[in-house]
């Protein structure tokens, strides 16, 4: 999807002074909005796109795999410095702080949820996420020394994380709601609003960015129908048969954070949490429950427990004195490293997936050989579509799951067309034929 939107904001700069975030070559920048709406990503901010967007014009780069991922280690760097201020804030006080402070960096970042998504996966949930930890630290700070300076970072923050995701929503809900209760230790009655009155001039302007385009009522619809398949009773991914798609989270969390999990859980209950981890508990938990649908569909959904999960595990490691210290953490860390390559490198599905490069193969035959854009290219990707065969194509495809239906989409759809089939289920690409 960035590589996309950067082509077409290169070539469309009207798209791109309208701040309108493009996921697919089907959209037409002359056609009407509304039918357009779902070839869009104007269901976030634009925030995560501009970003990446305007780290390659100002080195002057091409959007690809490898630009991509510096930009990654880059966001990541990033987003460890909030990390890094907000653990040794928490820690100041306690004996041996400082290897708090760097477990929860080391835990942080080895971990099959953070290789993959922070480096390989570039994705809303991680873009948010330097800001989402930068509002944590200035609530923090405010709530520590009552100093306007601090609430008026956050209320800063506040409008800029939420043009990444919408996860600051509900983090300005319970600061928000934490503030009110405590307005008379912090000193000041009103604070509790500008948590969420940055959050609500934040989404005024996504709302009137897009609508400025689409119009108000289409805009709206359109967000309706995009909460609605992310909330509670969408979703339905099965990935273990016989295993209810609702119990998705929990394969996500073990399969991301490995034995941090039981660490985790482990100093929940028997180690004083600071308060404000708990908050940032609560924040992840929120948004788990109003997006069910979209936390039982997508792993990186749990990204934003990693600080937690990270902190907790860090503050029972350190706890152990010595060898015993060195043993558990290189444990820690060598189980979910083992885990991402196993799920990365190791563990291989059938079809497609057996091929690491089938996207890259794929799409690079199709726009080396099939020039012609009045042909219709099918190809079998197992029901799912992926950008990154239409990326590296320079055109969309449709999904067939065989010859057959391919030549019956065809003949219905584009009956005056050419049509040229390639299989997925087989390693490679494999034969690709050509028919009417």
């Amino acid at each position: 999807m960035v590589g996309i939107n950067y082509t077409y904001w290169k070539q469309n700069p009207s798209l791109r002074e309208n701040r309108i975030p493009i996921e697919s070559y089907n959209f037409d920048p002359k056609g009407k909005p509304e039918p357009q709406m779902w070839l869009t990503v104007t269901s976030f901010g634009y925030g995560w796109f501009l970003a990446p967007y305007s780290f390659f014009t100002f080195f002057n780069l091409e959007a690809n795999e490898i630009t991509i991922r510096i930009f990654s280690l880059l966001w990541l760097a990033f987003t460890l410095l909030p990390i890094y201020l907000i653990s040794k804030n928490l820690t100041k006080n306690l004996p041996g702080n400082s290897s708090v402070v760097y477990l929860t960096l080391i835990f942080y970042l080895f971990n099959s949820s953070v290789l993959w998504y922070h480096v390989q996966g570039y994705v809303h949930e991680t873009a948010v996420l330097p800001f989402y930890f930068l509002n944590w630290f200035f609530f923090l700070r405010f709530i520590q020394t009552s100093h306007f300076k601090w609430l008026l970072a956050l209320g800063i923050c506040s409008f800029v994380s939420v043009q990444f995701d919408w996860l600051p929503c509900f983090q300005a809900a319970i600061m928000s709601t934490y503030m009110l209760m405590k307005r008379k230790s912090i000193r000041n009655n009103l604070a509790f609003v500008i948590p969420s009155l940055g959050i609500l001039l934040g989404i005024a302007w996504i709302v009137y960015t897009y609508s400025t385009w689409a119009t108000l009522p289409v805009y709206m619809e359109f967000l309706k129908d995009k909460f609605l398949s992310r909330t509670i009773g969408s979703g339905g991914l099965q990935i273990i048969p016989r295993l209810n798609y609702n119990f998705n989270i929990i394969l996500f969390y073990l399969t991301g954070y490995g034995l941090l999990c039981v660490l985790f859980v482990w100093g929940l209950l028997k180690k004083k949490t600071p308060q404000v981890v708990w908050l940032i508990i609560f924040s992840a938990i929120a948004h788990h429950v109003v997006f069910w649908g979209f936390s039982t569909e997508h792993d990186h959904a749990v990204l934003k427990m990693a600080f937690p999960i990270a902190f907790i595990s860090a503050s029972v490691v350190s706890g152990f004195t010595g060898i015993k210290r060195i043993t558990f953490a290189g444990l820690l860390v060598l189980v979910n490293i083992f885990i991402y390559f196993y799920l990365h490198n190791l563990y291989t599905r059938k079809g497609m997936y057996t091929n690491p490069n089938f996207c890259y193969e794929a799409g690079k035959y199709i726009s080396e050989n099939i020039k012609e854009k009045d042909k219709v290219v099918f190809i079998n990707t197992q029901g799912k579509y992926l950008l990154q065969i239409e990326f590296y194509a320079g055109r969309p495809y449709t999904t067939a799951s065989s010859l057959e239906e391919a030549r019956q989409i065809l003949h219905e759809k584009y009956p005056d067309k050419e049509g040229y089939f390639i299989d997925g289920e087989k390693e490679g690409i494999g034969k690709v034929i050509k028919f009417k």
